[in-house]
């Protein structure tokens, strides 16, 4: 959500009315600082990342996301600086089959996926906004990893992992699979999560325009 209103926030905030701009910008701002301490405070990049753990490493991913945003819209070196190190570690635990978690047999397989689809989506977005080419190549792994051995519409009907999976030309029949759940499981009122995901999937689009 706080990277939503700081992607709103930097499309939009040339044309915002004066007493609007402070109060996104306040409210924005005092976001990112929350984010900073969170992210800062924590060691969270083992050489592996246990998928016991699967929520809190993609709520740091996310966190991370949002500070690369943020960090262009208040020119804050330290938060884009912060936001690279955090997916060049994502990346540098990433498995050889492509997975960024690692399993054991105790770990719920589709729980894992969700995970997985959460930290996808995650590089794919700052890999093509911050022109990160050694995390677009971590995705291209990730998403192909997904392909060969996930079913991504057995994790969750919400359109997570989208725009990695059209990114990459293998594994667009997947990008087609989670629209046609998201369209089974949702007709006629797409959920707010949904909407957003897809709406970030079609913002990185339109940066190849």
């Amino acid at each position: 959500m706080v990277y939503m209103w700081l992607k709103a926030f930097q499309l939009l905030y040339e044309v915002l009315p004066a007493s609007e701009f402070g109060r996104w910008e306040e409210a924005t701002r005092a976001w990112a600082d929350l984010l900073e301490s969170d992210l800062g405070a924590t060691t969270w990049m083992a050489p592996q990342l246990p998928a016991s753990a699967g929520d809190r490493w993609a709520e740091m991913a996310w966190d991370a996301l949002a500070l690369s945003v943020a960090g262009k819209v208040f020119v804050r070196d330290a938060w884009t600086d912060l936001a690279a190190d955090t997916f060049g570690r994502l990346t540098r635990a990433q498995q050889p089959s492509g997975a960024f978690l690692t399993a054991t047999a105790a770990d719920q397989p589709e729980t894992m996926w969700y995970h997985e689809l959460q930290l996808l989506h995650a590089a794919a977005s700052y890999a093509v906004q911050a022109e990160d080419r050694s995390v677009a190549a971590a995705v291209l792994r990730a998403s192909e990893f997904h392909q060969n051995e996930t079913q991504p519409d057995h994790a969750t009907t919400q359109p997570w992992g989208l725009f990695a999976f059209i990114w990459n030309a293998h594994t667009r029949p997947l990008a087609d699979q989670l629209l046609h759940s998201l369209t089974l499981q949702q007709p006629g009122a797409i959920d707010g999560v949904s909407l957003m995901l897809l709406a970030d999937c079609l913002y990185c689009l339109s940066l190849f325009e």
